[in-house]
């Protein structure tokens, strides 16, 4: 016999509910490990607090070892004020070893973000010590102090899985005290990310950067710029586009990629896609000749964004190489 909690004088509309919450660990470690087509295999240790100081604060620590790239970096994010203002400190060690150049540099800043998502801008000023090895050549020692301004535009029907909209970033990072640095120079830099649904089941992508560094010749190679590799050229190897130096590529003052990518979604999740990358860095626009690269993938919409997997052939080098994608890089 089933009996109501009316029938037991209860009023339903006042039944008690029952509430269990536990508290997110301030400190937190985590160790993760992955690879990547551009840099190789990883591991990756992260120490977090979230109450730094008891103030609020939120430092994160992480060690990031790839067989290229090392990297230790330390960030102090503040609470965003009454104003809107997101700060943030940062302290950065990184080395980096592709295409015969090793770069080594140890870096500070401290940067104000403001703005919703889809207007964001930036203000920052930072530091930078970097040590430069090229195979064949002398080694040499760089600095500058730099500040930037940056905005970021996000024009999109969705964040994490985009069918139609556009992403556009901006950024310059100029050093104007020669004192401070080996040379005044300027560096900007734009890139913009298109969507557009062709029919229900057909998406165009298309991607066009570009980048220029004018004032000092002896510009930090952090600032200057080289291409090839997942997010940049397909079908050549990271970083592998620039400036020849001996057996090495350097990087140059002018940069252009772009990409041409047509997905055809099979179902909700997977999809083929066909794609025509091209671009190239270089000292000078004279020398600024695109290199293409052209191939097939296959494309998966995860919880955490799109995921990609392509083969692409470099008409330059005549070779073949498998890249990997995961999210949208803005």
């Amino acid at each position: 016999m089933e009996v109501s909690s009316r029938a037991e004088g209860v009023d339903p509309e006042a039944a008690p509910i029952v509430v269990n919450v536990t508290e997110l660990q301030a400190v937190q470690v985590g160790i993760g490990v992955g690879a990547s087509t551009n840099t190789g295999a990883r591991t990756t240790l992260t120490y977090q607090d979230l109450n730094l100081f008891n103030r609020g604060w939120r430092f994160t620590n992480t060690f990031k070892l790839e067989q290229k790239a090392q990297s230790l970096n330390s960030l102090i994010r503040l609470p965003t004020d009454k104003n809107g203002y997101r700060d943030s400190f940062n302290a950065d060690l990184n080395r980096i070893d592709v295409e015969g150049q090793t770069t080594s540099t140890l870096g500070t800043g401290v940067k104000r973000s403001w703005g919703p998502r889809s207007f964001e801008q930036t203000i920052g000023a930072a530091y930078l010590l970097e040590h430069v090895a090229v195979a064949g050549s002398d080694s040499q020692n760089n600095y500058a102090a730099t500040v930037s301004y940056g905005v970021t535009l996000r024009r999109i029907d969705n964040e994490l899985n985009p069918t139609r909209g556009y992403l556009f970033n901006a950024l310059f990072t100029s050093a104007p005290i020669d004192v401070m640095a080996n040379g005044k120079f300027l560096q900007s830099y734009a890139k913009v990310q298109a969507y557009y649904p062709l029919t229900r089941s057909t998406q165009f992508i298309g991607r066009l950067e570009g980048g220029v560094v004018t004032g000092a010749s002896n510009a930090p190679a952090t600032y200057l710029f080289r291409a090839g590799g997942d997010q940049s050229v397909r079908g050549y190897a990271y970083q592998s586009l620039g400036v020849a130096d001996g057996d090495a590529v350097i990087g140059g003052r002018y940069l252009v990629t772009g990409s041409l990518e047509v997905i055809q979604w099979l179902t909700e999740q997977w999809g083929a896609a066909a794609f025509v990358d091209f671009g190239n860095a270089a000292n000078t626009t004279r020398d600024l000749k695109p290199v293409y690269g052209y191939g097939l993938g296959a494309r998966f919409k995860s919880p955490a964004g799109p995921i990609g997997i392509d083969v692409a052939h470099g008409q330059e080098t005549g070779e073949y190489r498998l890249h990997f994608n995961l999210g949208v890089t803005f």
